[in-house]
């Protein structure tokens, strides 16, 4: 009994039991492993980082003509569309039914014109009939060539011209001097509302938003019903000497709203050739930047831009920076790993270091180092065998 306890006492503790050699080969630090890394083929840029703000684009805002805005008011037609070009003479929408024509006029139209009126509103009407191929009058007075022109203007676009209500005048004792059934017979005159003039700065505009709809009705004078020639909005910032150096157009970036969080793509279309100071005091080369896409509602906030290099951004041989090791006479190498065992070590010529890596120029022996191949960067003694 006695030495069956003995036994298994021996065969419990003994596994516990360590001579002194092996306690101190088990204090030894385990043995290190290899930590390695891939070559690529990738960019060795340093991102230019610059403050910028955002520059709202303008454009000419298109308000309804005097006299075409009321309750009866309604948009029963748009048809300038978004991008379109248009020019003079060009059916803007219809109100209501009837037609609102772009012409270029130095001033608005400031009354309805009828048969036989004159003035400088009547020349400009005229002058946009002559500009449109037709043959009005040129005396700056409503005559019956003029009408006939206006008429034509119409049913080319596909209207019937307004006309003016003939009324019967009274005499001076108090008859009409016109008989009613006489009026009725005649044919009104053509006129031209000023509820159906829009003026335009030129001939030729490009319509970048339509802010009306069929159905819209018109009660604000100062409604906006297009915009002509609208600039994107798009970002000012500043480079040090060194930043712009390096900035080429078409470069592509980042634009971050540090209020929002919100990111933006952006592009270099302008880089300034004379130093500027913005208005925070920044005192470099002056780039204008675009957005791809849409743009970040941050009128005049100041914005983080980050900029890779276009300029250097083909891809080289690189490895990390911690791959690349010094021997005392001040030469560089990698060493190569291949299951996890040191291989080679391979003198390397380094260029460009940034982000981490490092351009590998040249090689000894050359053709070594490949895409994929794996380099050691480093030991990792916390791995025991």
């Amino acid at each position: 009994m006695l030495v069956s306890l003995l036994l298994v006492a021996t065969l419990v503790v003994a596994p516990g039991l360590r001579s002194p050699e092996q306690a101190a080969a088990d204090a030894e630090p385990p043995s290190p492993s290899l930590v390695t890394a891939t070559v690529e083929r990738r960019a060795v840029v340093e991102p230019a980082i610059v403050r910028g703000r955002v520059i709202v684009g303008t454009s000419v805002k298109v308000v309804p003509p005097i006299g075409a805005t009321g309750d009866a008011s309604v948009v029963t037609a748009v048809l300038a569309k978004k991008g379109q070009i248009i020019k003079e003479g060009k059916v803007l929408l219809e109100l209501s039914g009837s037609p609102v024509f772009a012409m270029v006029w130095r001033f608005p139209s400031y009354r309805d014109i009828s048969a036989g009126m004159s003035g400088p509103d009547v020349r400009e009407m005229q002058t946009t009939l002559r500009r449109l191929g037709y043959r009005p009058g040129t005396r700056g007075v409503f005559d019956a060539q003029t009408q006939k022109s206006l008429v034509r203007f119409y049913e080319d676009r596909g209207y019937e011209a307004p006309r003016a209500e003939m009324k019967a005048e009274a005499s001076p004792s108090g008859q009409a001097s016109v008989a009613p059934e006489t009026v009725a017979a005649v044919k009104p005159e053509v006129m031209l509302p000023k509820s159906s003039v829009v003026v335009l700065a030129r001939s030729t505009h490009r319509v970048t938003k339509v802010a009306v709809k069929v159905g819209t009705r018109l009660t604000d004078p100062d409604r906006a019903l297009f915009e002509l020639d609208g600039a994107a909005s798009g970002i000012t910032a500043v480079a040090t000497k060194t930043q712009s150096a390096s900035v080429v157009e078409g470069q592509v970036g980042e634009a971050y709203d540090d209020l929002t969080g919100e990111i933006r793509e952006v592009t270099v279309v302008a880089i300034g050739q004379e130093p500027v100071t913005d208005a925070d005091g920044n005192s470099g080369f002056p780039i204008r930047l675009n957005f791809v896409g849409e743009p970040l509602n941050a009128p005049n906030r100041s914005l983080k831009i980050t900029l890779t290099n276009s300029s250097e951004a083909r891809e080289v041989l690189a490895v990390p920076v911690t791959a690349v090791f010094s021997k005392p006479d001040g030469t560089t190498f990698v060493t190569l790993a291949q299951d996890g065992k040191v291989k080679v070590d391979i003198a390397v010529k380094v260029g460009r270091i940034a982000g981490g890596w490092a351009e590998i120029v040249k090689t000894a022996p050359s053709g070594r180092l490949q895409p994929g191949t794996h380099v050691v960067v480093g030991l990792d003694r916390t791995v025991r065998p």
